[in-house]
């Protein structure tokens, strides 16, 4: 009696996808960071914004002593996972920018109600 396999890895749908350089990046920040960045990313991916062929940017905060502030590229165009191309570390001045025009990496639902992308 054989069973039929119901679920492959190919059927895992992914909530986005990295470059190489965008790892080599975050691989470059400590581990206690680069991980809430992931958490970040993972949560956000969804409710990014899609432009059909055009990169945009997002910003993150993750709120250590002191703070690191940076700034992720990545492509959404529609129907599509989101591709994370590069990320950098930024200043505050930069962070507060992506405040203003409503583009940051939000913590959890109550945020997200107010910041529509």
């Amino acid at each position: 009696m054989g069973l039929k396999q119901k679920f492959t890895e190919e059927d895992k749908i992914k909530p986005y996808d990295v470059d190489d350089k965008f790892l080599e990046q975050l691989r470059e920040f400590p581990i206690k960071k680069s991980v809430p960045i992931a958490i970040l990313m993972d949560f956000n991916a969804e409710a990014l914004p899609e432009l059909d062929g055009w990169t945009q940017g997002v910003g993150g905060v993750i709120k250590t002593q002191p703070a690191i502030f940076f700034e992720i590229e990545y492509l959404k165009q529609e129907k599509e996972t989101p591709l994370f191309i590069s990320i950098h570390e930024t200043d505050a001045d930069t962070y507060l920018d992506h405040i203003l025009n409503k583009t940051i990496l939000i913590e959890d639902e109550t945020i997200r109600t107010e910041y529509k992308f």
